[in-house]
């Protein structure tokens, strides 16, 4: 009889819906940036370094696992500010953003381009290139076929993130103001998804490769998967039954991409994208659910380690790459990847220390004033915990 209760109240719990309050850190959100930041440095070390290729042609799903991230975590924020304070504060929102993210980017930029004077490059195209990246125009340069120097082009997804952070606050504002609907995703946003999902398909028909892949209207659909995922996390419709079992879907979904999709395959390579999406969201929903047993490798101390520094790894690599391939040619590939991924640590490890981790502690002076107290303090804790990527404490993921 209390087995037969028992399952009937487990039962009853799976069934029950999450109860979300605040978003909080959730630390195995950042083991999954180290998946995602993992897969793209695996795929571009076998590029750059290996003369039989990546092991992994289809790493570039790493790039999806980090927009869907980014559509959910930006979302969660402007939604708790909103729930707090009824508004969302533009200016506030894009100065924590700048403040996150372009002081990297410009010690990134400089570096290259005293590298490019020193080793006689071409300086117009140095700077042509620098220009794009720094006002966040490097994926619209590249769609227009652009020479770009090859330690800068994955920049393109930075400028599309970027893209996707000028609009969105500011088209959710309207949507919350337009929409009082009690379902817990607004049709707009699948509306968009789908929409983004035909402007793909018809810009490859049209345009082809490299725009379809790089621009924000092809894209959107990454990003606004996570976003419909922070409004049901937010207004605690978040299912328990079965979220589990689909995060495993979702993570078998992306590892089989990264090992089969490559882009030899137009159709496939085209199509996986939303499949991509929908299983990184999939991750994401099993990671906040609490009880899946991939949250305790995803929260193991380097794997989140990695995740807080993947916004700097992410910049460095390619360029640490290129160097050793150009300065360590004779080697073998083996010791050209330890010596990149040593170069990579030591390059990241300098970002964060000397540059990302100083401006991060300004950035709860832009936080909204009336958000509730455990919001809050994510955002004030910055000033005191991100004094390690091995920090335990309390932080917000972006």
């Amino acid at each position: 009889m209390m087995n037969g209760k028992l399952a009937r109240v487990n039962d009853a719990v799976d069934r029950a819906p999450a109860r979300a309050v605040g978003l909080g850190y959730v630390k195995p959100l950042d083991g999954l940036r180290a998946l995602a930041v993992g897969l793209v440095v695996v795929l571009h070390a076998g590029f750059v370094l290996s003369p039989r290729g990546s092991l992994l042609r289809g790493g570039f799903v790493g790039v999806d696992v980090f927009l869907v991230l980014s559509g959910f975590l930006i979302t969660s924020l402007l939604l708790s500010e909103h729930a707090a304070t009824n508004r969302i504060s533009l200016p506030a929102f894009y100065l924590r953003r700048a403040v996150r993210l372009l002081p990297a980017l410009a010690l990134f930029v400089l570096f290259h381009v005293v590298y490019a004077v020193a080793t006689r490059r071409s300086l117009r195209l140095e700077a042509q290139s620098a220009i794009a990246i720094v006002f966040y125009a490097s994926n619209v340069v590249q769609s227009l076929h652009w020479t770009m120097p090859v330690e800068l082009s994955h920049t393109w997804s930075l400028s599309l993130e970027e893209q996707f952070y000028v609009l969105w606050p500011g088209g959710l504002l309207l949507l919350l103001r337009l929409t009082r609907s009690a379902r817990p995703v607004p049709l707009a946003i699948y509306v968009g998804i789908a929409t983004a999902v035909c402007a793909r398909f018809i810009t490859w028909q049209v345009q082809g490769y490299p725009a379809a892949y790089m621009l924000l209207y092809s894209r959107a659909d990454s990003l606004l998967a996570g976003a419909a995922l922070a409004f049901v996390w937010h207004r605690g419709c978040l299912p328990r039954r079965h979220v589990r079992a689909a995060g495993w879907v979702g993570l078998a979904v992306v590892l089989a991409a990264a090992v089969w999709v490559d882009g030899t395959n137009e159709t496939l390579f085209y199509t996986s994208f939303i499949f991509v999406a929908l299983a990184s969201t999939a991750m994401i929903a099993a990671v906040l659910d609490g009880r899946w047993a991939m949250n305790r490798v995803l929260a193991l101390r380097p794997m989140v380690a990695v995740g807080r520094v993947s916004y700097g790894l992410y910049l460095w690599h390619v360029a640490v790459f290129v160097l050793v391939e150009r300065s360590f040619g004779s080697q073998s590939s083996a010791v050209q990847i330890v010596i990149a991924l040593v170069g990579s640590a030591a390059a990241t490890a300098a970002s964060w220390f000397l540059v990302e981790r100083r401006f991060l502690v300004l950035k709860h002076r832009w936080a909204p004033s009336r958000l509730q107290a455990d919001q809050r303090s994510n955002w004030v804790g910055e000033s005191t915990t991100l004094l390690s990527p091995f920090a335990t404490e309390t932080h917000p993921q972006l």
